[in-house]
């Protein structure tokens, strides 16, 4: 793997692992940057999903003005310089319809489930931010830009409709297994989310990732991936 590969890969665990994340927008009234912190899951191509109240100043901006920043931090000891983050960079948009809201609804749920407990109040909505380019700090003397296309992972064809019973499966018979393959200490993890590029777990608030040794195409690639362990 080249280091512009390595690069990537993390710039995309970093995008599938983070829960909350520090949103830029541009506040309304002095079109001054404004920082604030959201919660966030991803769609299936990696684009981030917020829920968002409209009472919050930072609604009120991105309904004004859809550009916004993302910045993902991973923690970690001793100078915080020197732990990578990326920040995201794209236009954000409130759900267009119901069929879209509930897809988004239920990414969101399924990688954020505390959030059920206000996510159907009336001032709340969810949005996500379609993506224009990203820039990862890895580190001293390691950085590296991308377009959103480089980052994102294409759609799998009828995986919305597999992903239920595909996870149901994980969580029966294999989700620790795969979470110890994945370096994660500790019980109680569940498989919360699959992509093309890869499968997400949970256990309480911390999170693991593995990532498909090659990106799937089809329903029948993410199947045959876990049936084989070629993650």
């Amino acid at each position: 793997m080249t280091e512009i590969d390595a690069n990537l890969d993390a710039s995309r665990t970093m995008v599938r692992l983070a829960t909350s994340v520090t949103l830029a927008s541009l506040a309304p009234t002095t079109g001054y940057p404004l920082a604030t912190l959201a919660t966030m899951a991803t769609d299936f191509d990696g684009s981030p999903i917020l829920l968002l109240s409209a009472l919050s100043i930072h609604t009120r901006a991105l309904t004004a003005d859809s550009r916004c920043a993302l910045l993902l931090t991973t923690p970690g000891k001793g100078d915080p310089l020197a732990h990578p983050r990326l920040t995201l960079v794209g236009n954000a948009r409130k759900s267009a319809d119901y069929a879209e809201r509930g897809h988004w609804r239920a990414r969101f749920l399924a990688q954020n489930p505390k959030a059920a407990r206000y996510a159907d109040f009336s001032d709340f909505d969810f949005w996500r931010v379609d993506l224009v380019s990203a820039h990862l700090n890895g580190g001293f003397a390691r950085a590296a830009d991308y377009a959103a296309r480089a980052l994102l992972v294409p759609n799998v064809p009828g995986l919305a409709e597999a992903e239920p019973a595909l996870l149901a499966a994980i969580n029966r018979d294999e989700a620790q297994a795969f979470a110890e393959r994945a370096g994660a200490p500790g019980q109680g993890w569940r498989a919360i989310a699959l992509d093309g590029a890869g499968l997400t777990l949970a256990a309480g608030d911390k999170r693991a990732r593995l990532a498909f040794s090659a990106p799937a195409l089809k329903v029948a690639d993410i199947i045959a991936a876990l049936r084989q362990n070629e993650l």
